[in-house]
């Protein structure tokens, strides 16, 4: 599926202060799987995540889908509406005209990994990784074909995060969602993305496949980024032993390319 987003202009605009421009004329075609925007903070990330997803209304531009979608998105900061999980599951199938389903409600919290047993559990009493999960279960219990993360990682715990990372991959490959992330979690990224996109001073200043942006170290960095650990030691054994070891997603992978290397 492709998202286009043609002559973009927003600025926010606040009583007795000037609007602050965020993009002028930004133009954008999401046309991968799994789509990934970074930059550093205030380049614009969320406020495009915000009108990627309709919560946020364009001055001027135009976003065309390729087909007709149903948009799941969970803001970097959710808030929540009611006191239990069950009750907030039950709103948002209600919000977006969901057939409300107990069978639905259990298969959602099994599939982004919270216990069925705290169905009922208060949401005050959540931890901060239990939050981020329940989060995407709301988006993901109306079952859109469009899914868009704002700064989901943070906060949620490095067996929560290899959870979502599967999902992610089990939503793609097998129910073909499509999947647009905005983060500046780069190990994250390096894991999960098609295509990463660079925003700065809202303008995607750079775009291509995970590795053809993660290989410009030294440009990521003027705009205030680094490359994935992983990326930054294969450009290391480069640099000062002159030994190609290729990119790789998994660390497992890496280090079977150095013992062939090795001998």
């Amino acid at each position: 599926m492709e998202i286009k987003l043609t002559d973009i202009n927003y600025a926010y605009k606040k009583i007795n202060y000037e609007p602050k421009e965020v993009f002028r004329n930004l133009n954008v075609c999401l046309d991968s799987n799994v789509d990934c925007i970074i930059g550093c903070n205030g380049s614009g990330k969320s406020t495009l995540m915000s009108i990627i997803s309709g919560d946020l209304r364009l001055d001027n531009g135009v976003i065309e889908f390729s087909k007709r979608v149903k948009i799941g998105y969970v803001k970097e900061n959710q808030e929540f509406i009611t006191e239990t999980i069950r009750e907030e599951l039950i709103y948002s199938m209600m919000e977006h005209n969901y057939k409300i389903s107990e069978k639905r409600m259990l298969d959602v919290l099994l599939m982004v990994g919270i216990d069925i047993s705290l169905i009922d559990e208060k949401i005050k009493k959540l931890t901060s990784s239990q939050k981020k999960l329940l989060s995407l279960a709301l988006a993901l219990i109306y079952n859109p074909n469009v899914l868009v993360l704002d700064s989901f990682t943070e906060g949620l715990d490095d067996i929560n995060q290899d959870r979502i990372i599967k999902l992610i991959r089990i939503l793609k490959n097998r129910y073909n969602k499509k999947i647009i992330i905005a983060s500046n979690d780069l190990e994250f990224i390096h894991k999960i993305a098609d295509k990463v996109y660079v925003l700065y001073d809202g303008t995607v200043i750079m775009s291509g496949s995970k590795y053809d942006i993660f290989k410009q170290e030294k440009l990521l960095k003027k705009y205030g980024l680094l490359v994935p650990n992983i990326i930054k030691f294969e450009n290391l054994v480069l640099s000062k032993k002159n030994i190609r070891l290729g990119y790789r997603d998994d660390i497992n992978d890496l280090i079977k390319d150095i013992y062939r290397n090795s001998y």
